[in-house]
């Protein structure tokens, strides 16, 4: 067996540097397209939770106009109410009135009765 000359050891440390340097290049390449990876997957979760920000804020948007109509709506019947109970209460106070009228005429005609 010989022993390797100078000049195979150059080589040999030649073609070693060489495979040392295309292994970094390849890791390099490699760890780039990883890092694009990871920012493209960072860029389609902040899409996610944008979308899903917009929704919610849709979903609590609408939620806001129907409390907002349904109070509106309470507060419409509680005024027709208070209006009704108005109304009725002056058709009351007519209808006492009246009968109280009607006892009066009726006292005036019974004592116009007795004096004939």
């Amino acid at each position: 067996m010989a022993l390797p000359t100078v000049t195979d050891l150059n080589e040999v440390t030649k073609d070693l540097m060489q495979s040392a340097a295309q292994r970094a290049k390849a890791r390099k390449v490699e760890e780039e397209k990883e890092r694009e990876a990871q920012k493209e997957r960072a860029r389609r979760k902040a899409a996610e939770l944008e979308e899903k920000m917009k929704e919610r804020q849709d979903k609590d948007k609408d939620k806001d106009r129907r409390v907002k109509e349904e109070q509106e709506s309470k507060t419409t019947r509680e005024e027709e109410e208070q209006a009704k109970v108005c109304v009725l209460s002056t058709v009351f106070r007519a209808i006492l009135i009246k009968l109280f009228l009607l006892r009066s005429e009726r006292k005036k005609l019974s004592c116009l009765l007795r004096t004939l």
